[in-house]
């Protein structure tokens, strides 16, 4: 009996295709076409896989070690050019597999394992090859940045500046079968302002819906960053003169942030290679978006911590226009520096007078006082009030030193008497002393001031400070029997040279460059200035009293003051002061 073979239904759609099938419906709606797609959409994925598999088979793809073998900037950067457009191929079949995927339903079929096993494929590529184009155009950026003068501290930025390239990847983890929508970026930044997804279900049988996703991920991106490119955008909804200029001022000081904080990350500098405008810099992708938005938060780049990095690129502050000068009010504000950071601030002084102007803003609050300045203390006296009148004035004060706190009167000390039944009685004596400078050109105010009794003190040389120490021989007595009166008196004096001495201590001029230090303010000082060290005629004071003598003699200077000091007399002549500097500055 001939053998009969069973005859089963047969399945419309292929098991296992050898090749990608296009499964759009027949004119039946039952049927699925089994050929491979030819044109539209389902047709791009196809494409792109032929280009992704070509590259990743092929040596084109280069290891971490040929990458860090790199000496040409040029070839670097072909390399990189390369890697990106791989990217973007896997980038494109990943996002139609994706949307062909949700568009056929295809579940709990050999196809749809396909398209999952493959679409994983697509994702672990897609971590190598940003990992791998992440290396490539930091070396690129290593290699261009050797020459640069600020290359040293460009790379303190670098380092763990970017998060790692699989939380950045966008998309990079694929949806589970049945899966709704599309995977986005982790950016909060980016989800808050993103556009609407377009509906699949209602668009045109010819759109290409790869294409359509990715503009409108770019659209959300140009969204997030209206503030950036669209300075009339941010202006048209008020018609208020103020609003408008404030809100120029912000932008143009957000652009300039946003411009060197696009030199610190090697990806977003070398795309801003050769570009004319923000808006063509800040057409980059999801990654660089949230990428850009870490430094724009992050504490050694964008944030408070390192801020005066950003300072070269700030317009003087010397001989400012009233813009300027708002626009100069608005970065110290938006800065807020902590205190002992105004030598950062050196930078972006070109002259004697940037330097006045910066010290102006310090002295009308904008920035904390140095914590060499104190508080009133028992008797009225405030360091901090005399210094910011002082810098008003235009004297730049930069340390502050009082005398040690001593016992008043002699005291038993070790050394030996020469004479029976005696003890050696020591009394030493400090005087308090200032350290500063004034500008170095001719000056009517700076001859005056230099001039005036407080700023001689009792030494010929004023870059000398000497202290006496005093002793006696006497009998041993108690506190209220020690010896007292010139007479008999041996005194011997000591002096340090506290600009540019190196023993006992080291002068203010001989570690300009050490961090804490009083003439840490004159490091990166680039003109001219007349130092000064002003001591306290009388012994054993506060710096506080020594402090409001010399503001008094600063405002003696400028005729507002004339006489002894007194309180109220002070007072006068300080709000005289300040009120002409506030409207000269602020109004």
């Amino acid at each position: 009996m001939p053998n009969r073979r069973s005859k089963r239904p047969q399945s419309r759609v292929a098991s296992t295709p050898s090749k990608a099938q296009c499964l759009a419906l027949d004119e039946d709606e039952e049927t699925r076409c089994i050929q491979p797609p030819t044109h539209g959409t389902a047709a791009k994925p196809i494409m792109t896989n032929t280009i992704v598999d070509d590259m990743r088979k092929g040596s084109n793809i280069p290891t971490k070690a040929e990458i860090s073998g790199y000496t040409d900037f040029h070839s670097a950067m072909q390399k990189a050019r390369w890697m990106r457009q791989y990217v973007e191929a896997i980038r494109v079949e990943k996002t139609g597999r994706e949307i062909h995927h949700q568009k056929f339903f295809l579940k709990n079929t050999d196809m749809a394992d396909l398209q999952w096993i493959r679409l994983k494929l697509l994702a672990k590529q897609m971590v190598i090859a940003v990992e791998l184009l992440d290396d490539v155009q930091a070396q690129a950026f290593n290699l261009h940045i050797t020459k640069h003068p600020a290359s040293e501290w460009v790379k303190e930025f670098q380092a763990n500046s970017s998060p790692s390239s699989s939380e950045l990847a966008d998309s990079t983890t694929p949806p589970r079968k049945g899966a709704d929508t599309v995977a986005d970026t982790k950016s909060p930044k980016a989800t808050a302002t993103a556009q609407p997804e377009p509906s699949f279900s209602s668009s045109h049988q010819d759109d290409d819906l790869i294409d359509i996703k990715i503009r409108a991920k770019k659209a959300g991106l140009l969204h997030a960053l209206e503030f950036f490119l669209q300075r009339e955008a941010m202006t048209q909804a008020s018609e208020d003169s103020g609003v408008i200029r404030v809100t120029t001022i912000m932008h143009n000081i957000m652009l300039q942030y946003a411009r060197r904080i696009l030199f610190h990350d090697p990806v977003l500098s070398l795309k801003a290679l050769n570009k004319v405008s923000f808006k063509d810099i800040i057409l980059f992708s999801v990654k660089d978006l949230k990428n850009f938005f870490e430094l724009w938060t992050k504490r050694t780049v964008g944030g408070r911590i390192q801020h005066w990095k950003l300072l070269p690129c700030f317009p003087p502050m010397g001989s400012l226009t009233m813009w300027q000068t708002s626009a100069t009010q608005h970065l110290i504000k938006s800065l807020e520096p902590p205190a002992n950071v105004e030598n950062r601030f050196m930078r972006a002084c070109n002259n004697f007078d940037d330097l006045h102007a910066f010290l102006l803003f310090c002295a009308f609050g904008l920035v904390d006082s140095p914590s060499f300045c104190t508080n009133c203390d028992d008797q009225g006296e405030d360091s901090q009030a005399s210094r910011k009148h002082l810098s008003l004035c235009g004297v730049v004060v930069t340390d502050m030193v009082s005398s040690p706190t001593l016992v008043l009167g002699p005291l038993p000390s070790q050394r030996r008497a020469k004479r029976r039944g005696c003890i050696t009685w020591a009394e030493v004596e400090s005087r308090s002393y200032m350290f500063g400078a004034v500008r170095n050109e001719p000056d009517q105010f700076t001859d005056t001031f230099l001039e005036t009794p407080i700023c001689i003190g009792p030494s010929e040389n004023v870059e000398k400070t000497w202290s006496s120490t005093k002793f006696v021989e006497a009998p041993l007595a108690l506190p209220d029997n020690r010896p007292h009166g010139p007479d008999n008196w041996a005194i011997n004096r000591s002096a340090v040279d506290i600009l540019y001495g190196r023993k006992p201590i080291e002068g203010y001029l001989i570690v300009a460059d050490r961090p804490g230090s009083g003439g840490w303010l004159f490091r990166f000082k680039k003109f001219p200035v007349k130092y000064f060290v002003i001591l306290d005629p009388t012994p054993r004071r506060h710096v506080n009293h020594l402090a409001r003598q010399v503001a008094w003699a600063a405002l003696r200077a400028h005729k507002l003051a004339e006489g002894k000091c007194n309180e109220r007399a002070y007072g006068k002549a300080s709000d005289i002061l300040f009120q002409k500097a506030a409207s000269e500055r602020l109004s």
